[in-house]
């Protein structure tokens, strides 16, 4: 199986998860990434979520959810790969007895109780401002001061609409649009459509703008965090998912950094389809790079010598933007593989300054790994954010035209927003019952395994 095709299994697993109710818990692949209704055990995808169309006062209760999990016969659909992954695991000279030792030397346990990596924080770093009444508990789109529906709607009438996703045309019920379009006039519209009164304003002059994420193996090209809430005395920062504020990739470009790009959409509307339906929050707590060496000990890439508030962040991700819980998607390394003590991984994501960069042009977004919750060590799949238009929309140069150069001909995809005010609502009407029924306890927590 294709890596590009592992990867849309493993986002549908995931959007299916998030706001669906997956018969059996079950996740197939059925040897065609089109055959959605199949990769989900034979279920129609419109059944996944029980929304009935017209008015939002009538919405039904969705299926309660389940946790995904992969079967022996989705292992023999993928070809062996699985298989293969577990027998290379049953030749190695590591058996499971000894699986504890392994992971006690590869811990700090194994370092005099030193964390050689960064230190994995369970707790969210958002859940005071939510006790503190300065944001509500979930970081959803309709929850931010709006973006200007005119604008979205304009900038969809000169891009290429195109046809939604099963997965995304079910689960939102047609109420979101997407589309297609030069990268340098996606660039333009992302940077227009997120500078919104009452939010960009607020955000330190270095993180508005648009950034390329150069180098990231996931078929992902440009994302802005401007749109976004800024609290100063806390340093922290948290960006939900809203149109135009991620980039995905119409093709493969010239030179794309990892063989999960395709050759056609198939790759960038996975991802796009997994965010938009996933809604997840990113938080950051912005620091010294000083401060950021109690987290990180390594890789070290901020200058610890500079007095910049704004060198080192620590980031989490929300599920459904809910602040007061953190994520860790560590464990997404067991499920895939299904190997059992892979379950137990962690993960930690930071930014960190690279030195000798003025106004915030190039984060480093480190991405580690650990076999621990306390501390990721090993290091796979960071990538540099370069801002590549500025805080007065200005383009950075030689960022600019080195992302023109780079992504070619190849089209750039986004969430521009929504048919109308009337679908906009009933979005936000879907997304509340949703959130409220998880909330309440009618429905099951999505992807427990990834709760940090």
């Amino acid at each position: 199986m294709s890596a590009q095709h592992r990867i849309r299994v493993a986002a549908l697993a995931f959007s299916a998860a998030l706001l669906g109710a997956v018969d059996g818990g079950v996740v197939r692949d059925c040897g065609s990434v089109e055959d959605e209704a199949c990769a989900v055990g034979g279920v129609d995808p419109a059944s996944l979520l029980q929304v009935p169309r017209g008015p939002p006062s009538k919405l039904a209760s969705p299926k309660p959810m389940r946790s995904v999990r992969l079967t022996p016969d989705f292992d023999q659909r993928c070809e062996g790969s699985l298989a293969a992954l577990r027998s290379r695991r049953a030749a190695s000279p590591v058996s499971p007895s000894a699986m504890p030792k392994v992971k006690a030397a590869l811990s700090s346990e194994g370092f005099g109780g030193k964390c050689i990596g960064t230190k994995v924080a369970c707790d969210s770093q958002t859940k005071g401002l939510v006790e503190s009444k300065k944001m509500k508990q979930h970081a959803l789109w309709y929850n931010m001061p709006p973006q200007d529906l005119d604008t979205l709607t304009k900038f969809h009438g000169e891009l290429t609409d195109l046809e939604l996703p099963a997965y995304l045309k079910n689960l939102t019920y047609e109420t979101v649009t997407i589309a297609e379009g030069p990268a340098h006039k996606i660039a333009r519209m992302m940077y227009e459509a997120t500078k919104v009164d009452g939010v960009s304003e607020h955000l330190p002059r270095e993180l508005r703008g648009v950034y390329w994420m150069k180098g990231n193996p996931i078929p992902e090209e440009l994302m802005v965090i401007q749109h976004a809430q800024w609290f100063e005395d806390e340093g922290l920062l948290v960006l939900p998912m809203a149109p135009f504020s991620w980039a995905w990739p119409g093709g493969k470009p010239k030179n794309a950094p990892s063989d999960f790009y395709s050759e056609d959409r198939e790759a960038g509307l996975s991802q796009l389809e997994t965010l938009v339906l996933g809604l997840g929050a990113i938080s950051s707590k912005f620091q010294s790079c000083k401060e950021g060496r109690e987290h990180s000990t390594l890789p070290k890439v901020c200058d610890a010598r500079c007095k910049d508030d704004l060198a080192y962040g620590y980031m989490q991700v929300h599920q459904l933007g809910n602040l007061t819980e953190a994520s860790d998607f560590g464990p997404l390394l067991g499920i895939l593989s299904e190997i059992p003590e892979l379950q137990g991984a962690s993960g930690a994501w930071t930014l960190q300054k690279k030195p000798h960069t003025e106004g915030g042009t190039v984060f480093r977004r480190v991405i580690q790994w650990g076999v621990e919750k306390s501390c990721a060590f090993f290091e796979a799949g960071s990538y540099d954010l370069v801002k590549v238009i500025d805080a007065d929309g200005k383009f950075v140069q030689p960022w600019y035209d080195e992302f023109i150069e780079y992504i070619g001909d190849t089209p750039l995809m986004a969430w521009t927003g929504w048919r109308d005010a009337e679908h906009r609502g009933f979005h936000a009407e879907i997304l509340k019952h949703v959130v409220d029924g998880i909330q309440d306890g009618k429905y099951e927590r999505p992807m427990p395994i990834l709760q940090c």
